[in-house]
């Protein structure tokens, strides 16, 4: 009798349970997870589908979730069931440091060096909205080695142990961001951060599938700007930040749908607008940005292949302010716009370990950019286009290695530019080799990598009259080699060394630069005698976890020396063009020069306390001279304590930076700061969906102090106390 009652309230109970669905997410790349492992209240085992879906039914008002997958952190959830509708998501937070292989970032990991490298130099989709600016390279100052080159709020660009410019590639979703900020200091980096997933800083052997300069590695953004992954639902993502000391808006919405079995259709809209920036002296004047960013996409995912298009528009009008000695009193103004059009096919060979993946990608990116002075007049303007073509291959067994990568790439890039810019037209015709080599020998991995590349520059003759010069095609011809060593079996430890040797092709315009980049301030002069630049450089890393008691320590080091055979920079001679500017002439060159310095992290864990310590260091010195390289960053030293929980996280943050002394010729020297910075966030599901809501505020005492990386650093300082206030929405 018993056993009939158990078994009709046990009929009654599941006939009145609700139906639910979960998707599982990799919160990094808000891509879903398949076969996750999945308890529901300590006794009920699902695993999520190819989708990163479960389904369930309970009764019950709450329920006890958790998740395992392998290489990711072990997730627990107590989830409210009266308040949701059915339907919620569940997301997954990668390991910080670990063995194994996972995506953290747009590129696939081979090795301990990649897991090694991204646990220090990488933001997560929450560390990104987290620390979202109005541009670019403020919203990378979280990533340990990395300065911000600025010259107002707008053109700020991130430096890597003081290398920058062409040195530093930056990628999305795996395309070149093709614009002009690496060419002079008063262009933006062309990109919308608030479209962005994730950011890494690859580096090692990995670089030179990208990049001929694996010291200064490659910028990793993650967009996810063609929707292949699969979804079987409507997904969208809504931002919305306020900054209180420019009183910039920013605002977006990107939304994700199935449209036709396996094809998903994916578009966004961008828009921000900040007025000047003000210091704790005065208003920073002529320092405001205008930005759009549109985009839509296509993208369709099948068991052997996948591919997809997107078409993307950024425009991006801001202000440079007043410059040194009187120039431009009243700033510049630029007005500039990108429009580019991507396309990809990947196919998947699942049972040929000879070729496992074959990836096919095209880009078309068109930029036009600006300069006005005050009065109206145009004194500056650039046309660029750039037509790319890649192709790679995933494989395995070449040459007895575990993993191979290996593609070429070819492309062709048009420059031109007008108004009092002398510098010519120009075709050049870029062609590219890689071979990435992976093995896995007891207890080192090992990874080898070479790069092959010859570039031409093709100029338009027929102007050396009518800009009074005299302009020669160049043909160039390098190869890179990187290779790095793992040591893996010390206890708790992890022991690793990269060495290189790069060798860089001179930009367009370190070779032919002519005329006033108006809006940096200066009248550069290129040399069409630059030899290649070329380096020798060396790293050594160090990993240590230690564990007492309730207590978690993680110590890191980094140790980097980068000589330079000939280093190519501008140099100031000294010499004013008195015809027409009045602006100071700089000059490229090639140096022997020497990059050293140093990185350290410390990870402390207690509980729900966090401590974290970084401090880095850079000396660069001119080998040829008793000064030292410009712009280096002084040693900075970044102290965090957070107090976290499950839904929220609030952080104490001290910024010191070190007077900076070792300065170039025509430098000046820059005092030492400390700042106090707050940042907290609170995380809640409600009704289906994800929130992130943000609570900032930088320099909390208004403290007056200067970035020694800025252009505009002995006109004012940087900025004054800032309050940010952001709400992430994603359902």
């Amino acid at each position: 009798m018993k056993l009939l009652i158990s078994i009709y309230v046990l009929l009654i109970s599941t006939g009145f349970a609700n139906k639910y669905k979960a998707s599982i997410f990799d919160d990094y790349t808000k891509k879903y997870i398949p076969q996750v492992k999945v308890i529901i209240d300590n006794k009920d085992t699902l695993y999520s589908d190819d989708k990163g879906i479960i389904e369930f039914k309970s009764n019950k008002n709450k329920v006890h979730i958790d998740l395992y997958k392998l290489s990711y952190k072990f997730e627990h959830y107590d989830v409210d069931l009266s308040n949701i509708n059915n339907t919620f998501i569940l997301p997954m937070h990668p390991l910080d440091f670990h063995l194994h292989n996972i995506i953290v970032s747009g590129e696939k990991e081979h090795s301990t060096l990649d897991s090694f490298i991204l646990s220090s130099y990488k933001l997560s989709s929450k560390e990104v909205n987290s620390n979202l600016q109005a541009s670019f390279g403020e919203s990378m100052q979280a990533i340990k080695g990395v300065d911000i080159r600025a010259m107002g709020s707008a053109p700020t660009r991130p430096v890597f142990r003081g290398l920058s410019n062409d040195r530093l590639k930056i990628n999305s979703d795996g395309f070149a961001n093709l614009d002009l900020s690496a060419n002079s200091p008063d262009h933006n980096v062309a990109i919308d951060p608030q479209s962005i997933k994730g950011i890494s800083i690859l580096r090692g052997p990995k670089t030179l599938k990208y990049s001929s300069s694996s010291s200064a590695g490659v910028i990793d953004l993650v967009k996810n700007d063609i929707p292949i992954e699969k979804v079987d639902k409507s997904i969208t993502d809504i931002k919305n930040y306020y900054h209180s000391n420019n009183l910039a808006v920013m605002n977006y919405i990107e939304n994700t749908s199935n449209i036709y079995e396996d094809i998903n259709i994916k578009g966004k809209v961008s828009l921000v607008n900040s007025q000047n920036i003000n210091t704790p002296d005065l208003e920073l004047i002529n320092s405001q940005i205008n930005s759009s960013n549109y985009s839509i996409g296509l993208g369709n995912h099948s068991k052997n292949y996948d591919y997809g298009v997107v078409y993307d528009y950024y425009q991006n009008d801001y202000g440079i302010p007043p410059g040194p000695k009187g120039t431009h009193s009243k700033g510049v103004n630029i007005e500039m716009f990108k429009n580019n059009f991507k396309t990809n096919y990947n196919y998947h060979f699942h049972d040929n370990k000879f070729i496992k993946d074959i990836k096919f990608n095209y880009l078309y990116n068109h930029l036009e950019h600006n300069e006005y002075e005050s009065s109206g007049i145009l004194g500056a303007k650039y046309i660029v286009q750039n037509h790319v073509v890649r192709l790679d291959f995933e494989s395995e067994n070449i040459l007895g290695a575990d993993d191979s990568d290996f593609g070429v790439n070819f492309s062709r890039n048009y420059y031109d530019a007008g108004a009092a810019v002398r510098t010519p037209e120009v075709i050049d015709f870029n062609f590219a080799f890689y071979l990435i080599q992976d093995y896995e020998l007891n207890d080192f991995d090992i990874s080898f990598a070479l790069r092959q590349e010859n570039k031409n520059y093709l100029t338009n003759k027929d102007q050396s009259v009518s800009k009074n010069s005299t302009f020669y095609d160049k043909s160039y011809n390098i190869t890179t080699f990187s290779f790095s060593s793992v040591y893996k079996k010390l206890k708790n430890s992890i022991l690793g060394l990269i060495m290189s040797y790069d060798e860089r092709i001179p930009t367009l315009e370190e070779l032919y630069s002519m005329g006033p980049h108006l809006a940096s301030y200066s009248y550069d002069i290129g040399n069409q005698n630059l030899k290649i630049e070329n380096s020798l450089n060396v790293e050594l890393m160090y990993s240590i976890k230690n564990s007492y008691k309730e207590i978690e320590i993680e110590n890191s080091f980094n140790f980097f020396n980068y000589y330079f055979f000939n280093f190519i920079t501008p140099r100031n001679t000294g010499e004013i063009d008195l015809i027409k500017t009045r602006l100071p002439i700089y000059e490229n060159q090639g140096i022997r020069a020497n990059l050293n310095g140093f990185e350290y992290q410390l990870n402390l864990n207690y509980k729900n306390f966090i401590f974290k310590n970084v401090v880095q260091y850079t000396i660069g010195r001119n080998l040829e001279s008793d000064f030292y390289l410009p712009m280096i960053p002084p040693l900075k030293n970044i102290l965090e304590i957070k107090f976290k929980k499950e839904k929220y996280d609030i952080s104490i943050i001290s910024e010191f930076a070190n007077k900076q002394g070792k300065i170039d010729e025509f430098e000046t020297k820059t005092n030492s700061y400390l700042i106090f910075n707050l940042k907290s966030n609170y995380y809640i599901y409600l009704f289906g969906s994800q929130n992130q809501i943000v609570l900032n505020v930088r320099n909390i005492f208004n403290t007056s102090y200067r970035n020694h990386l800025s252009r505009i650093k002995d006109i004012m300082p940087e900025s004054g106390i800032n309050i940010s206030i952001g709400l992430n929405n994603y359902f």
